[in-house]
């Protein structure tokens, strides 16, 4: 056992240039730090497949997660085939790592990467856009997933699938996810929101659904100075204090016992508008927008309920990540809850370096980086990836980048179509019955051993009349 112990080769590292998305935007150095993380539950050794190759290993299937994990690892480490590590081996690796090493690289790489001068969609009046908003995502049906995350429930009973709940604050100019949590299913949206306020900053403004409105959310909100623009839900009394000239006017917010003595309360400036298009949702139905942009000449009313239509695009970032660059009926494969955790912190640091990767791009191809094609870029990472690897050297190297940076710059969207339905979703209806249990039962013996030949003169176990004769 010692010598085949001795004898087996390690893999290799992962030649930097065998992810050249990924070195760009996500500094080795950084990588090493976030791997380290690890070691606080476990003592460092010398193991086949290093700790930072799996750290890369998992953001890589971020960007191919339609491929296994063994496939992934089969296409970066081209030239190597001889010293592929088994099934068993990758599993065992990512048992060790753990998904705190993920939340240390998110802290570190993961941030708003809009400059004022360069992406102009991204900034209000100086302003960086900001958005917070929740999803779902659906798990591999095992009872540790469902013990740990919990199933969506209604009238007809629980859902197919464990399914976790995912609260991000988003850039809005970029779609980039910056900071995000994950929460059984159970979680509100609204409870877990008040762990991302503290990431906030004075030069941003927060934009939100209805679904987040309330006193202590905006509290939190405005101790950090960040600005604000929300849609208020049809229940809360908003009086007006003053009329301004662009049809706002000037309220405020209260705890639920402050409103008669009207103490503490935050100072609002309300934008009640509707609509006369019978082609969009909300047809001649008020709709409110709250804001702590309380000077209307030089924030005026039109500007915010156009600029508020900027909050759908971190549902067109989720749609990115669930649809575009997952694309599973189920969203998530692990069978474990840490894999689960490491699913999701891979697949949104590998949509991080995507878009990372279209900004620039953008930059240098003078295209705004939310009219480029973000499925033509997963496109053209994966065959970059999946062919041959780039040039050791730095110059040429830097001369394939910039031929990369110039292909995704050229898939240009065509000019975006206003939304005017509503989000439904049509689906035909299945005559099959729903699965309702886990599994079959435990095997007891091979097939071949309990196969019934039958015939005229045989009757089924259990039966008493011998098998219809038309179907022998």
């Amino acid at each position: 056992m010692a010598q085949s112990t001795t004898a087996r080769l390690a893999v290799p590292p992962l030649d930097p240039h065998f992810l050249p998305q990924l070195v760009r935007h996500l500094p080795e150095s950084m990588v090493r730090h976030a791997a380290a993380a690890s070691y606080l539950t476990d003592a460092p050794r010398n193991r086949i497949i290093p700790r930072i190759n799996l750290l890369w290993l998992q953001v890589a299937a971020g960007i191919f997660s339609h491929c296994s994990i063994t496939q992934v690892i089969r296409a970066l480490l081209t030239g190597f085939a001889d010293q592929m590590p088994s099934s068993s081996v990758i599993a065992q690796g990512r048992s060790r790592l753990g998904w705190l090493p993920f939340r240390q690289l998110a802290a570190l790489v993961a941030l708003p990467i809009a400059k004022t001068g360069e992406n102009l969609r991204a900034f209000y009046r100086g302003l960086r856009l900001v958005g917070i908003d929740g999803t779902t995502l659906s798990m591999a049906d095992t009872p540790a997933n469902d013990r740990a995350f919990g199933r969506a429930y209604n009238q007809v009973g629980a859902s197919c699938y464990p399914r976790l709940r995912l609260v991000a604050l988003c850039e809005l100019g970029t779609h980039v996810l910056f900071h995000w949590i994950v929460k059984p299913f159970c979680t509100s949206e609204l409870r877990m929101s008040h762990a991302l306020l503290s990431h906030l900053q004075a030069d941003q403004l927060l934009l939100h659904d209805c679904a987040f409105f309330g006193f202590n959310f905006w509290q939190k909100v405005c101790s950090c100075k960040t600005k604000l623009l929300g849609r208020a839900p049809s229940g809360p009394l908003l009086k007006a204090r003053q009329r301004l000239n662009d049809g706002s006017y000037l309220s405020a917010i209260y705890r639920r016992n402050d409103r008669g003595a009207n103490r503490q309360g935050i100072e609002v400036r309300v934008i009640a508008y509707c609509h006369q298009d019978p082609k969009r949702t909300r047809c001649s139905k008020r709709t409110r927008l709250v804001t702590t942009l309380l000077d209307a000449e030089q924030y005026p009313a039109r500007e915010l309920i156009e600029l508020y239509h900027q909050r759908w695009e971190q549902e067109l970032a989720f749609d990115e990540i669930k649809t575009h660059l997952n694309g599973r009926d189920v969203n998530l494969s692990s069978k474990t809850p840490v894999g689960v955790l490491q699913e999701v912190w891979g697949l949104i640091l590998g949509h991080w370096v995507l878009r990372s990767l279209m900004v620039e791009a953008g930059h240098q191809m003078k295209v705004d980086p939310l009219d480029l094609s973000f499925i033509e870029t997963v496109r053209i990472v994966q065959m970059k990836m999946n062919g041959a690897p780039p040039p050791a050297k730095p110059r040429k190297f830097e001369s394939w980048w910039k031929k990369l940076l110039n292909e995704v710059g050229k898939c240009v969207l065509r000019k975006r179509r206003d939304r005017i339905y509503p989000r439904v979703q049509k689906k035909g209806r299945n005559k099959f019955p729903a699965k309702k249990c886990h599994h079959q039962g435990q095997q007891t013996c091979p097939f071949a051993d309990v196969v019934i030949i039958l015939n005229s003169s045989l009757a089924l176990p259990g039966k008493r009349r011998p098998y219809p004769p038309h179907l022998w």
